[in-house]
């Protein structure tokens, strides 16, 4: 059920964003109306008491939550991402999805631990509802895309939303591929624990790569992967003339490794 109310939620963004397209040119204006209001307030350094006017002109143009969502909009569309309205679809789930991952005990099947620590900190954080979160959480897991939205440019400022809708995407991807597992669950249980040991293999192996036309001892198959993988760079290099497809442009100096001083 998690993983198909994520899709549904990632398929009306992009019905969202292609609706954006068509209504930008307004949206735009409507924001840019607003915190051209807003601006003389910050370039005349007013007294705090005129701060009150700032919060009614935001009021007026829809309020600051209203903005945010119109600023993401314009955000999706510049750079072609649905990911920036997915919030606006993710937050009705909000609750069950905590509840979900409270409740079940994820694990990783590889050695990279980011998905499953950022979990953690969103779990430690669920209590929050400001818009930006302070830690340090390592994002290597997620494409630069996301990184842009969810990270501020400040160290250790995090978008709260965007990070909370980052992590679920990136968890019921890993859950669909295999590369986070359930504990104790039947569909989403560790593939590992699947596999035959390597003795019950090795009674297969000749059989195996007799099927496949490779070589059955790890010597001879190192030099297999060579001749193949040096005979397919030579046909990528003879083929280049003649790929419109890819062009390699630059000076031999681009191409020099850059030695440290240190």
């Amino acid at each position: 059920m998690f993983l198909k109310q994520m899709k549904k939620i990632h398929n009306k963004a992009k019905e969202k964003l292609e609706l954006i397209r068509q209504q930008l040119q307004e949206r735009v204006e409507t924001v840019v109306g607003v915190f051209a209001n807003v601006l003389p307030f910050f370039a005349d350094e007013s007294p705090e008491e005129e701060w009150s006017q700032v919060k009614q002109i935001l009021q007026a143009g829809g309020g600051v939550d209203h903005l945010l969502s119109e600023c993401d909009a314009i955000n999706a569309y510049r750079g072609n991402n649905h990911c920036p309205l997915l919030w606006q679809f993710y937050k009705s789930h909000r609750s069950a999805f905590f509840r979900l991952i409270n409740a079940l005990q994820l694990e990783s099947t590889s050695t990279d631990l980011t998905l499953i620590e950022a979990i953690q900190f969103l779990k430690d954080n669920s209590h929050r509802r400001g818009n930006w979160l302070s830690g340090d959480v390592d994002l290597s897991f997620a494409s630069v895309e996301w990184q842009k939205f969810v990270m501020s440019g400040q160290k250790n400022k995090i978008s709260r939303r965007h990070f909370e809708v980052c992590v679920f995407s990136y968890l019921a991807s890993e859950l669909k591929s295999g590369d986070i597992c359930v504990a104790g669950s039947q569909d989403y249980a560790d593939y590992r624990e699947q596999l035959l040991s390597w003795s019950d293999c090795l009674p297969l192996l000749d059989e195996y790569c007799d099927n496949l036309g490779l070589p059955n001892n790890s010597n001879d198959f190192v030099e297999y992967l060579k001749s193949w993988l040096g005979e397919t760079a030579k046909q990528v290099d003879d083929g280049y003339p003649n790929n419109s497809q890819i062009v390699i442009s630059g000076t031999l100096a681009d191409f020099k490794p850059k030695h440290s001083r240190n």
